[in-house]
């Protein structure tokens, strides 16, 4: 037994001395790579804070808001600028009709929107909610209005302005109709209390 750990042990000697030899230039040579890389970085790091004194001693532009901001977030608002309900009647000569037809899309979700709304504060009465239900409802039916009413200024084809037209109308008739039959907060006489029993 002692014979079979000797010989067990010289050849592991063996196999170690020839092993190591081998991966210690390997060693060495990442060694030196790691320390030629850290002299290079202060180098690179002065050159980055040079630049960061360079650019804060520029005079600002006159619009800060806009120089300050990433461009990332301008795009965003540029993008939200071209909108329908951003847009005045000066550019709507450049609208196609595919565009007035995606914004007619969009008036529809608005409508559907307040809807949902007076659906809300019409279950929501006699409730804590029903206060914040109403006005956002009323909100909701202010947005259809004036959305509708922007993309009738904004649209030249006289098809389009008729069938817009009546589309609105009804919808608007209904979404009043349907708000003004909500009893205020403050009447007694239509608006159901909630009655707790102590």
């Amino acid at each position: 037994m002692s014979g079979t750990c000797l010989c067990i042990k010289a050849k592991w000697i063996i196999l170690k001395s020839w092993l190591v030899p081998s991966s210690l230039p390997i060693l060495h040579r990442r060694k030196s790579q790691r320390q030629k890389k850290e002299r290079q970085q202060p180098d690179v790091f002065q050159c980055t804070s040079q630049q960061h004194q360079n650019n804060q001693l520029r005079r600002p532009s006159h619009c800060t808001s806009c120089s300050s901001r990433p461009s990332s977030e301008i795009h965003q608002e540029d993008r939200q600028a071209q909108s329908i309900f951003k847009r005045r009647p000066s550019q709507s000569s450049q609208m196609t009709m595919a565009d007035l037809q995606r914004e007619s899309e969009k008036i529809i979700d608005l409508f559907l929107l307040a809807m949902d709304e007076l659906n809300y504060a019409g279950d929501s009465q006699g409730t804590f909610y029903y206060v914040n239900d109403r006005v956002s409802a009323q909100e909701a039916i202010e947005n259809f209005s004036s959305a509708s009413m922007q993309l009738l200024a904004i649209a030249h084809d006289p098809h389009f302005k008729s069938q817009l037209q009546a589309m609105v109308r009804p919808r608007l008739l209904l979404l009043q109709t349907k708000f003004n039959a909500l009893p205020e907060v403050n009447d007694p006489l239509t608006y159901r209390h909630s009655i707790y029993c102590s």
